[in-house]
């Protein structure tokens, strides 16, 4: 009983699949960040995503029909999907490989941690969504001053540009219009078939992009390019997006993006060792200073999600 109240009051569910489909999120997607920093570094980055998530669509695909799930029985549904697939993969994640090319996977991790942030931001904004309180501007302000503590000695290692700054807010914004999208728009079907149409929206979307700004869609890579793009596609895509759109579906928005608070730990970690990241004082404690920002805001908007209850919806 004590475990169970453990996790009702950490992740508002007792449910064991999304409480695994968190932590599935927090690390792995925590890990991807190496990857896309390879791929944003070594060839052309709207490419790598666009062959990313187009063989990932391809196998989800390939998945539904051997497990005769179902498919989304009204064209709506479809589109709704297809929408959801073109504002994660082609604007969010578009724009986060793009800021790549110019930020070091670590600060972009770090930065990233204000998506809640911004979610809370627009779901505010919506005529039923969560209002920010007091506390939840004092987390949002909060979280300014430790982003400026993490830009400032950035700048000085080349681990921040404008240009990537610009990206990542962007990405950040985008993900949050994208899981507010997901979280109210009516869906049939299986959660796999969902993810699979969001997937091609998104790569081919990304492909035909790729084709009109580069040209062409043959590019040189190496061996750690094409493993970067195989661990993308096996974990980040498929492993690590369906237990995301699990985690949407089946736990309250403001405790499901807490999974962001985790995600930098990883990628600081391995960009150090792999990438010779440089990890500044002022990183680390604008990096904590971030989080106590986005605990605030987060902590505010879960008490009003308890106030106004949380509905759960099957996809």
């Amino acid at each position: 009983m004590q475990i169970k109240f453990m996790w009702q009051k950490l992740f508002g569910t007792n449910n064991p699949k999304a409480i695994l489909a968190y932590w599935t999120v927090a690390i792995v997607w925590g890990s991807t960040y190496l990857g896309l920093r390879t791929c944003a570094l070594h060839m052309p980055p709207l490419l790598a995503g666009g062959i990313r998530y187009t063989i990932a669509g391809v196998l989800l695909v390939i998945l539904v029909l051997i497990r005769k799930q179902s498919w989304p029985n009204q064209p709506r549904h479809v589109k709704n999907a297809a929408i959801q697939g073109i504002c994660f993969f082609l604007f969010s994640n578009g724009a986060l490989i793009w800021s790549l090319q110019y930020m070091e996977a670590g600060v972009s991790s770090l930065l990233l941690t204000t998506t809640p942030i911004f979610t809370a931001l627009l779901d505010s904004c919506l005529p039923n969504g969560l209002k920010l309180s007091r506390k939840g501007w004092i987390g949002m302000l909060v979280s300014c001053f430790g982003i400026f503590l993490i830009c400032r000695p950035s700048m000085v290692y080349g681990s921040v540009s404008v240009k990537g700054l610009i990206g990542l807010f962007a990405s950040a914004i985008i993900w949050g219009v994208g899981s507010l999208l997901a979280a109210r728009t009516p869906a049939s079907g299986s959660l796999w078939s969902n993810i699979a149409i969001q997937h091609l929206s998104g790569g081919i979307a990304l492909l035909v992009i790729s084709r009109f700004l580069y040209g062409s869609l043959a590019f040189q890579a190496d061996w750690a390019v094409i493993g970067s793009i195989l661990y993308l596609i096996v974990f980040g895509s498929i492993v690590g997006y369906s237990a995301f759109m699990y985690l949407v579906h089946h736990m309250a928005p403001a405790k499901a993006m807490t999974y962001t608070y985790i995600n930098p730990l990883v990628p600081i970690a391995l960009g150090g060792v792999f990438l010779g990241e440089h990890i500044s004082s002022g990183i680390v404690w604008g990096g904590i200073v971030t989080l106590f920002g986005v605990t605030l805001v987060q902590s505010a908007r879960t008490y009003h999600t308890k106030q106004a209850g949380f509905k759960k919806k099957a996809v």
